[in-house]
């Protein structure tokens, strides 16, 4: 639909007709790019939920990383090709992935609980089993699934509110903690960074557009190399410590940019560039051509674009990926759709918050403004790390119990039963061992009494 509203660009000029159709179709994007996540996490099995949703973080990083290079390549052209192709060519990116969706199983869980009982098995042998309706993995995820949706519908409240409310099912702390992950995912400071990337560098580095733009392609490169690692390792590692030694290592990069800025004069260039007023502006570059450039400034300035290097790296390697996974796992089936939805729109509009207010505090408070961000990068990890619950290698339904339950869902290595029906599996399998040990007992025993017999 994006695609399709964006086609007119191609045969027109921008204006303010065009612009205002742009703008809806990101409004459409953003509106319907939150599905992905949730059908993600409902198809993904357990021990590989993690992975299979970091794969959108990695997609989204790849095509961070190829729009920065398009741009680039495109940006000695003096012509309106110079923004009809780097617009245009992703319409075939989203044709490809508009087919690829057709192609894809529907979520067992969402059949479930429209009743397709039926699509749901074969959904479910398709993607756990070997293809058969009677494997045993099957079976077992398909009748915990099912009670715990008939159970959602049987005493669930039907009403939005719910979302609001505590209750026995904890909605409402499961939407703060849904809110709070996607919130602290911008209290970061990345997209800070990343959004004025372009003018920090003018200001750093003295250089030309041209220079600026390789730059910041570095920059999508960084991204998209260290969102590989978390595919393989988020569903080791657990998303609490992820997301807690993501926020400490952010937390020590912004403090050594707040020290390199504030020392090498960094911070009164950052100033004279989006100062927003003409008078400021005036005043701060008379400031700043007094500050000394020499060899000192030079090296300053590549230790400040190094560490704002690592910082990506650090945030591509935890927040980035989990911050998107974290907020799937927390919501039952019947309010996961709403949730989300909620969590998403909390994320943009913090999202929209921070690249307004960042060149305001850049302007003001100069070098504090990192500051600010690596106080908040330290409350974020404490906060993480005392209130949030682990949910690494538990199946949805489980976490749908430990949130329901009293239970200790801080200790990463206790499991409950999923259902009745997991329960029942393993006591069957325990009364299996103690009938046989029991069996193998009575025969030594009755061994044993046997009299001995005596040859005369």
């Amino acid at each position: 639909m994006r695609g399709l509203m964006t086609m007119p660009y191609f045969q027109s000029d921008l204006n303010a007709r065009n612009i205002s159709e742009y703008l809806l179709s990101t409004m459409m994007a953003g509106a319907f790019g939150g599905a992905l996540c949730s059908d993600q996490s409902e198809i993904a099995p357990k021990n590989m939920r993690g992975r299979l949703v970091s794969v959108q973080q990695f997609a989204i990083a790849t095509g961070i990383c190829v729009s920065y290079w398009m741009g680039y390549a495109f940006i000695g052209i003096d012509s309106s090709l110079s923004w009809r192709l780097p617009l245009g060519i992703p319409l075939i990116i989203a044709l490809i992935y508009a087919i690829g969706i057709m192609l894809m199983p529907r979520s067992p869980r969402f059949l479930i609980h429209k009743h397709m009982d039926r699509e749901a098995l074969e959904v479910l042998a398709f993607i756990r089993g070997d293809g058969s309706l009677n494997h045993p993995d099957v079976l077992m995820e398909y009748v915990e699934i099912k009670q715990s949706i008939r159970f959602e519908e049987t005493y669930g409240s039907k009403h939005f509110g719910r979302l609001f409310r505590k209750g026995w099912e904890n909605h409402r702390k499961r939407l703060l903690l849904g809110m709070g992950v996607q919130i602290f995912q911008q209290l970061t400071g990345a997209n800070a960074l990343l959004y004025v990337f372009l003018d920090l560098i003018r200001c750093i580095m003295y250089v030309l557009n041209d220079f600026a733009v390789f730059t910041n392609c570095i920059s999508g490169v960084i991204n998209f190399a260290f969102s590989i690692p978390p595919m393989f390792i988020i569903d080791r590692w657990g998303r609490r410590p992820t997301l807690v030694y993501g926020s400490i290592f952010c937390c020590a990069c912004t403090v050594v940019m707040a020290i390199v800025g504030q020392v090498t004069g960094i911070t009164n260039r950052i100033t004279a560039m989006l100062a927003v007023d003409e008078l400021q502006a005036a005043h701060e570059t008379e400031k700043l051509i007094s500050v000394p450039y020499g060899e000192e400034g030079n090296s300053g300035s590549i230790a400040f674009l190094v560490v704002i290097y690592l910082f990506i790296a650090c945030y591509a390697l935890s927040w980035g990926p989990a911050g998107w996974i974290f907020p799937t796992e927390l919501y039952s089936q019947d309010v996961r759709a709403q949730a989300l939805g909620l969590t998403t729109a909390a994320n943009w509009l913090f999202n929209y918050g921070v690249t307004q207010i960042t060149p305001i505090m850049y302007t003001t408070i100069r070098w504090k403004t990192f500051v600010a961000y690596a106080v908040l990068c330290a409350v974020i990890a404490f906060a993480v790390q005392r209130y949030f619950p682990e949910t690494m290698g538990k199946s949805l339904e489980e976490i749908d119990l430990i949130f329901s339950g009293n239970f200790n869902y801080y200790d990463l290595n206790v499991h409950h039963p999923q259902t009745a029906a997991a329960a029942l599996h393993e006591l069957d399998r325990a009364h299996a061992r103690h009938s046989q040990a029991f069996e193998t007992t009575t025969a030594l025993s009755t061994r044993s009494d046997r009299p001995t017999d005596f040859v005369a």
